[in-house]
């Protein structure tokens, strides 16, 4: 109840009312660019969009900006939030019952969801990741429990939420093949094993298509808006690539910072390069994630494999490859928010009981520096912001900002490496 209604002062709700009252299908269909150029696009896709507008919908008062309006606006919309941490609860609940798992490894689990929510508190319910969260482990449930139509749909939800779940399309495209093909690694690469698997896929593609289509006729093309807001955000400040930037600028590499895209952005002689490169380091770590995942598999399964596609052979191993692809996606981007961390909760909690103690404690570790870093160190050594005359001069982080940042990436990067090297997890 003190999250619902508590003064949460690094809240992004306000943003959200703003932007849902300037979401509206006039926005779409007026040329009004050239007069309100901050108004040309919008950050968040379609379905995103319709969640910050929910609000609006329950309340129809929520028409105009007024302190009495955004605060029924922020109740309304943690609320929503809320009943999706008890959705994802009850899913990791009903699926710890369907196993029959003993109480001291339902406990882990249990254990590991909520502690991992209170480390992010001030993110769960004033973000909208939770609810990415949630379609993503979606789609990954029904994956598991053979209802290939839902899992694309919700998967669908996700990138039409936020654009990152497309590169976990190669991910959902394995747990389709049939498992035989673990042990007859010939088999893999021909076209029988793969036939479901492409049906599918032209099928979850093809559903794509009709929603986007369906947006670009009856809101144009600015529905889609967010693509180019996307493309053009530089590196962000907390991300990995960045951190390797404010350690060689020790050594006396020049750096600057600046506020664009909604984020504060590193700027220096190398960010460019790799901006560009960001998105093929994202596909050479997806490539080299499912590699990893499969030779771990060849090595380690020694009962009689069969038809079953591997989803419903071994859920908990598809369900690993989830959370390593996500875990590759925060090192790799050029944009590492705080809140991205949340996307990560239903599956590291699901399979916590198979996890190394060592590696729950990095994750706790984590989620702790994160929180330390935003908010708590984020503008009086992370950001560090000057007054002038005409805004503000953004210092960018000092010695302790960068040794948080280090730490915690490293931290991260390392998670990263001992995931990649599980094989007990393959086990069925």
């Amino acid at each position: 109840m003190l999250i619902l209604n508590g003064n949460i002062q690094v809240s992004d709700t306000g943003i959200y009312f703003k932007t849902s009252l300037k979401a509206s299908s006039k926005f779409y269909k007026d040329d009004n660019s050239r007069k309100h150029p901050s108004l040309s696009t919008l950050d968040y896709p379609p379905f995103a969009i319709h969640w910050i507008k929910l609000p609006s919908f329950i309340n129809s008062d929520l028409k105009t900006l007024s302190l009495s309006n955004f605060r029924s606006y922020n109740k309304i919309l943690r609320f929503q939030s809320f009943i999706v941490d008890c959705l994802l609860f009850l899913i990791i609940s009903i699926l710890t019952i369907k196993q029959r798992m003993n109480a001291k490894s339902a406990s882990i689990r249990f254990f590991v969801y909520i502690i991992s929510g209170h480390f992010l508190f001030h993110l769960m319910y004033d973000r909208l990741d939770l609810v990415l969260s949630l379609f993503l482990f979606l789609g990954c449930v029904f994956q598991i429990i053979k209802r290939p139509f839902l899992s694309g749909i919700a998967f669908i939800i996700g990138i039409l939420f936020k654009f990152m779940p497309i590169f976990l399309i190669p991910a959902w495209m394995i747990g389709f093949i049939p498992s035989k093909v673990l042990k007859n690694t010939d088999g893999f690469f021909c076209l029988s094993t793969w036939e479901i698997t492409l049906k599918r896929l032209i099928l979850l593609l093809g559903v794509l298509f009709i929603v986007v289509f369906i947006y670009l006729q009856t809101l144009g093309v600015k529905s889609f808006s967010f693509i180019s807001w996307q493309v053009n955000r530089g590196l962000h400040l907390e991300s990995v690539y960045s951190n390797i930037l404010l350690l060689f600028s020790k050594l006396g590499l020049p750096v600057k910072f600046n506020t664009s895209y909604g984020s504060f952005n590193i700027s220096a002689p190398l960010s460019d390069v790799l901006t560009s490169i960001s998105l093929l380091v994202i596909i050479i770590t997806i490539i080299v994630i499912i590699v990893s995942w499969l030779r771990n598999h060849l090595s380690n399964y020694s009962v009689k494999l069969n038809s079953t596609d591997i989803a419903t052979y071994n859920p908990d191993s598809l369900i690993f490859l989830y959370l390593v692809c996500i875990v590759g996606l925060l090192i790799t981007s050029k944009v590492l928010s705080p809140q991205y961390f949340i996307w990560l909760i239903p599956f590291i909690s699901i399979l916590s009981h198979k996890i190394k103690l060592i590696d729950i404690f990095l994750w706790f570790t984590i989620l702790g520096l994160t929180t330390a870093i935003f908010p708590y160190s984020f503008w009086d050594n992370i950001i560090r912001l000057i007054p002038q005359q005409n805004g503000h001069m953004i210092l960018g982080p000092d010695t302790k900002g960068i040794v948080l940042l280090t730490v915690r990436n490293g931290l991260l990067i390392t998670l990263f490496f001992r995931l990649l090297r599980y094989k007990k997890i393959f086990n069925q």
